[in-house]
């Protein structure tokens, strides 16, 4: 299994460590945090040094004046780290800045000095700030929700969210975040790496083993606190070992030994009905794609240009109903979602 497929679970089952700053980071004007929380992290922050005004001076200059006043300066201030994703990211604030002081021009003032300052770190700097958006507009849409849980369970879910959105980088902006929660993401890393190989285990025998390592790295009281039969579920069925075993079985076999290893997963009864009842409707659903797939092939060396494509919008709406539209966009985009592993208790 790929790093990038463990990671998010990694995230949610590494933070027992109950770091306490509530995470919004690079924010130029925070939005008021829970009590007794950090209200952010940039102080740890190397950028922080700088007290230069993001505004360009003189503000009524010409254009390029504006532009090159405004390189140099975040030059002289960022150039030493500028290839550090944690320094890209602080631009945030000199971005948000910007905007404040120009409503109309902020954002192509930044971008042009961006290509003007570091011009051949820009285009990914512009990339970085689209995700800072989006995991700064998550912060906001979900900021009641997350005042609500507990300390350890909002950390899972900022680290979860950042994982998401910002992928390998995550760990470079927020670095500073992790220290036992790092070392206990990494033992738990390698445990899921070892099991996922583990093809002498049987499935329950890898449940009781990840169980047994979460338990033994952060104790019991606050693992089944911290680390939810989702999660744990999640990373189970995720691995090489426990989907080989899955795949040699028949569809019956098959989801009695999944409800056995969500029960000993924590999933109560109703919860393991429930996803044995989505887990059929999988099973149909793929059914129809391979089904879809092989009918598809036969239509491409039948015909082709515009008989081919009446063809196939025929065939989407014999097989999808009402879906065919989005099968006809993600086909046009290169994604054929029925081309994909097929990785059973998950998609």
């Amino acid at each position: 299994m790929k790093p990038g497929v463990l990671m998010p679970v990694l995230v949610t089952m590494a933070v027992a460590a109950g770091v306490a700053g509530y995470g919004y980071l690079f924010t130029a004007d925070p939005v008021v945090e829970p009590e007794g929380l950090a209200k952010t992290d940039q102080a740890a922050h190397p950028a922080t040094r700088f007290s230069t005004p993001a505004v360009p001076e003189p503000a009524l200059a010409p254009w390029d004046q504006r532009i090159s006043a405004l390189a140099t300066r975040l030059r002289n201030d960022y150039g030493d780290t500028i290839h550090e994703p944690a320094t890209q990211a602080y631009l945030f604030v000199e971005r948000q800045k910007l905007a404040e002081a120009y409503p109309e021009e902020g954002e192509a003032l930044f971008e042009a000095a961006m290509a003007a300052a570091f011009p051949e770190f820009s285009i990914a700097i512009l990339a970085l700030m689209a995700d800072m958006d989006r995991y700064h507009r998550w912060l906001l849409e979900n900021e009641l929700s997350l005042r609500n849980l507990s300390p350890m369970e909002r950390e899972a879910a900022l680290w979860q969210q950042r994982q998401a959105i910002f992928g390998a980088r995550a760990s470079l902006i927020w670095g500073q975040e992790e220290s036992l929660t790092g070392r206990h993401a990494e033992a738990v890393k390698e445990e899921l790496a070892r099991l996922d190989q583990a093809h002498e285990l049987t499935p329950k025998e890898v449940a009781h083993q990840l169980s047994t390592t979460i338990d033994s790295l952060y104790g019991f009281d606050i693992a089944s606190q911290l680390v939810t039969p989702d999660a744990l579920g999640q990373a189970l069925f995720s691995m090489a070992s426990v989907q080989q075993d899955l795949a040699s079985m028949s569809a019956q076999e098959r989801q009695q030994r999944m409800a056995a290893l969500r029960r000993q997963m924590g999933y109560s009864d109703d919860q393991v009905e429930r996803l044995g009842q989505l887990d059929r409707k999988r099973d149909e659903r793929w059914q129809k794609g391979e089904a879809y797939m092989a009918e598809r092939r036969q239509l491409t060396r039948r015909y082709q240009g515009e008989e081919l494509q009446r063809a196939l919008e025929r065939l989407r709406r014999q097989h999808f109903g009402a879906t065919a539209p989005t099968i006809a966009r993600e086909e046009d985009q290169g994604f054929f979602r029925f081309q994909r592993e097929r990785r059973y208790g998950l998609n």
